[in-house]
């Protein structure tokens, strides 16, 4: 049976996609049958490579009847085949933010008029040398957040000078990776390489578990401190109280070499679990330590946490070191590279009174915005 289906594919092999397609559904019904008859190296996963085609399409003709095998125009499990017009429209999409391959599936299907499976298009994109970068998303904020911004600057901030936030001392928590992670699945940009993407595209390559460093980062307009995370160590409530807190923090803003002013001091962190226990907050009153609270600080701001601005610098610096490093780089490098980074960063004053500076801008510009996102 098999020898005759063989010699009807050959003969038949020069004609259109529709009787390609049926034929295809004969020999996958075929090596079906010769499955059944003890071929032990045949499966759905074998046939689907050797047709070109995906396992859900096997899926769904392998119990078919060679004979009541009828022809049809789905396009599911289609050939790689795509018309040069069509390659075009992939071609434009190379280098552009959303441009995700199910989203030119439906392009491809409006501007030729035929559709096109997706995993056709991710064929014809690996095919043609192209990766996928994903694309930097900005995070969600809620209306309440938006209202709770707004009553911050006007609460706290709006009577402040460029002086009074001279005297803040920022201070966040950071991830370093090896391979900056994605945000989403389907925000991507197609490109050969990165210098194929414009300038103004953000993007993250797509690395499976890459290494990763945990930093804490706290500086004034004087000097910045940083604490790093011991590996495989949480940023829980306890660990950070007495390793950050107790060991770093309280003593680094008590020593007048790294601030203005001891007594004007005024400590801002986000609204991190760790930082909201009430454990957390306790021992920063009993320290003297002047501060935010939970309560005061808004959830979704990190425009108003200036540490943020230092952390995509001390991330930026990492990568630009990591660059040349060949493949993924170790733990060991990426600890070597943070430190030395972290190291230099300490005492670029400059940097961080610019920081400081720019709070007046910032707080005019979520007012502006209504408690919405700003530029920074």
């Amino acid at each position: 049976m098999s020898s005759v289906f063989d010699s009807v594919i050959f003969t038949m092999a020069s004609m259109d996609c529709e009787e390609s397609r049926h034929i295809d559904r004969i020999r996958a019904i075929t090596f079906r049958e010769a499955r059944d008859a003890g071929g032990k190296f045949i499966s759905r996963s074998w046939v689907a490579n050797i047709l070109k085609r995906s396992e859900k399409w096997v899926q769904k003709n392998w119990n078919k009847n060679p004979y009541d095998c009828k022809k049809d125009t789905e396009t599911v499990g289609r050939p790689a085949v795509l018309s040069q017009e069509s390659k075009n429209v992939i071609e434009e999409s190379v280098g552009k933010q959303r441009k995700s391959v199910r989203k030119l599936s439906r392009e491809l299907e409006l501007v030729r008029g035929k559709k096109r499976h997706f995993t056709t298009i991710y064929r014809e994109l690996k095919s043609s040398g192209k990766i996928f970068f994903h694309v930097i998303k900005r995070p969600n904020i809620t209306r309440q957040q938006e209202d709770d911004r707004l009553w911050f600057c006007d609460e706290f901030l709006k009577e402040w000078d460029t002086n009074d936030f001279l005297h803040l001392a920022c201070s966040d928590e950071f991830f370093i990776y090896t391979v900056r992670k994605p945000n989403t699945k389907n925000d991507v940009i197609w490109a050969t390489n990165k210098e194929d993407i414009d300038e103004d595209e953000r993007f993250r390559e797509m690395v499976k578990f890459p290494e990763c460093i945990g930093v804490f980062l706290c500086f004034t307009a004087k000097r910045c401190m940083w604490v790093v995370k011991d590996k495989g160590q949480s940023w829980d409530g306890e660990y950070f109280r007495e390793n950050v807190l107790k060991g770093a923090v309280i003593p680094f803003l008590q020593d007048p070499e790294n601030v203005i002013s001891v007594e004007d001091v005024t400590f801002l962190h986000d609204k991190a679990p760790c930082f909201k226990a009430l454990k957390t907050q306790d021992l920063l009153r009993k320290s003297k330590v002047d501060f935010f609270s939970s309560n005061e600080y808004p959830g979704g701001s990190p425009d108003l946490n200036a540490c943020e601005h230092l952390g995509s610098i001390l991330k930026d610096r990492v990568e630009e070191r990591l660059h040349p490093v060949a493949g993924i780089p170790s733990f060991d490098v990426l600890e070597r590279e943070v430190i030395s980074v972290l190291t230099a960063l300490e005492e670029e004053t400059s940097l961080f009174v610019r920081l400081l500076e720019s709070y007046p801008r910032r707080v005019k510009a979520v007012v502006a915005a209504n408690g919405g996102h700003t530029k920074y």
